[in-house]
This record gives structure tokens, sequence and C-alpha cells, in this order.
């Protein structure tokens, strides 16, 4: 493949768990939101779609609009929690020039979004990405603990599953419509908080091309709590998108979630 038949570009996808923000006053917590930040920045991807995005203009450690223009001078963040000097939402990071961006707003939830980015990969073209935050699980993690109390927690955990593959459902309708107005070819990366072979996942699996079934190699488990078994992080794409390779980077800890990251070709 030549580049004049189309252009390689990386792009990333993480969902950071706001950088440990909440655990200011713990200096371990504090370390591990450096793990997340520095990938980012060492990541190599010309694009970084970033969940539970999190930025404060008063800690230097977590200003991470400012750490982040350094590598990524092209930044759009959508809050869902914009309080000065905080932001809590999504992003996309981008090295090129993002002409236009805006919100995929959920009717159902306050907390969970998608956004959108056109970028502009060369002078021939122009890229939609999307970053999506699907409805949570809402799995309570006690149940894997294995007490009778805990055990109890089950059936409410999935009566709460059902809930938010329902509400999860309705987010895909939403987010498709938006797809089927881009006048680009579309990216979409994020955290989908459902697994594969679930009604979304095979919705989106029928209208794209899914880089880790694509490319990926063993399980591609990216959450990393306490049930580590699951592939709730993805990276769809567009048909006349190509993915080169595919990877989960589960060395990486300071999040609940691993980075994933994949090499795509996008044709002239």
């Amino acid at each position: 493949m030549h580049k004049k038949d189309g252009e390689k570009i990386k792009i990333a996808s993480y969902n950071v768990r706001v950088f440990s923000a909440y655990y200011i006053k713990d200096e371990q917590k504090i370390k591990q939101s450096q793990n997340s930040i520095n990938w980012i920045k060492k990541s190599g991807a010309q694009i970084v779609c970033v969940q539970e995005f999190y930025t404060n203009n008063t800690i230097k450690d977590l200003n991470t609009v400012k750490i982040f223009k350094k590598s990524y001078p092209n930044i759009s963040v959508i809050p869902y929690y914009d309080i000065p000097p905080q932001k809590l939402g999504l992003a996309i990071l981008s090295k090129y020039k993002i002409i236009k961006s805006g919100e995929v707003k959920f009717s159902s939830s306050t907390f969970n979004q998608a956004m959108f980015a056109d970028i502009k990969i060369n002078k021939n073209k122009t890229l939609r990405v999307y970053n999506v935050h699907l409805q949570s699980m809402n799995i309570d993690q006690k149940i894997f603990s294995g007490t009778q109390f805990e055990k109890e927690l089950l059936f409410s955990s999935i009566q709460k599953y059902k809930s938010g593959a329902l509400e999860r459902a309705e987010q895909l309708k939403q987010i498709l419509k938006h797809i089927n107005n881009s006048p680009y070819p579309a990216i979409i990366c994020g955290d989908f908080n459902d697994v594969p072979y679930s009604y979304v996942y095979e919705q989106f699996r029928n209208h794209f091309e899914n880089g880790f079934e694509e490319k990926g190699n063993g399980f591609g488990f990216t959450y990393s709590g306490k049930y580590s078994f699951l592939r709730i992080d993805n990276i769809f794409a567009s048909k006349q998108i190509k993915f080169i390779n595919f990877k989960t980077h589960d060395s990486v800890w300071g999040s609940d979630h691993f980075p994933i990251s994949t090499d795509v070709f996008i044709e002239n």
C-alpha cells in the first residue's frame, strides 16, 4: 500500500477512570494516574479517545488539557460535569486538525455520552471519530468475593445488568442514526460496557469491522477490575478503513481498564 493510495494512522482508546482524581490524597493512586497520562503521551497514536477524562487547571499533575497539548495540539472535550476548575467527560486528542466536533447526546443518561470529531487527515481525507461511553453494567463487584451476603447481591446485579442493556440498546440507536448522517468514514472507539455476542455488540458488528476480531490476539480482555474476564472496550470502523494490527495493552496499570490501540489504513 502506497501513501498516494491512502493514509496509515494509529488510533488509541482508553477509559482512564478520571486519572484517579478522586484519590488526590493517595500518593499511590496519583502515581497510577501518572501511568495513564504518561502512556497516552508516549503511545505514538495520532488520535486518542479518552473516556472518563478529567482535567483540573488548579492542580499541576491533573491539568491534563495543558499536559496533553504538548503532544496533541487539537483537543475536544465534551463534559457531563463542568464546574470550574474541573471538567469530567469525554475527550478526543488529535495531532491532526479537528474541523468540527460535538456531542451525541443520550436522552436516557446524564453520566454516559458519546461525542464525535471530524478530523482532517490530509487534503484529500477527513475522518469522523466517535468516542463513546455507553451505560454502565452496574454489577456490584462484591458478588465476586464469595460471602453469603454478597452472593445475595447477584440477583439485583442481574436486574441492573438487564436495565443497563436496555439503556445501551437505546443509546446504540442514537449513535447509529448519527453515523448514518456522517459525510465521512467513521471510527467508533470507546467503553461499550457490553460483551461480545450481546445485542449492542452484534449490531455494531453488523455495520462495522471490529479491530480485535480482525487483527487481535488472545482473549483481549480490557477490564482490569475484579471480574477481569471482560472485553468491553472496542474500536470499530467503516468498511473502507482497513485494520493493520490491534493491541490490548494489558501491562499498563493506572485505571480499571486497559488501553487499546490499532493502526489503520484509510483509503483515498
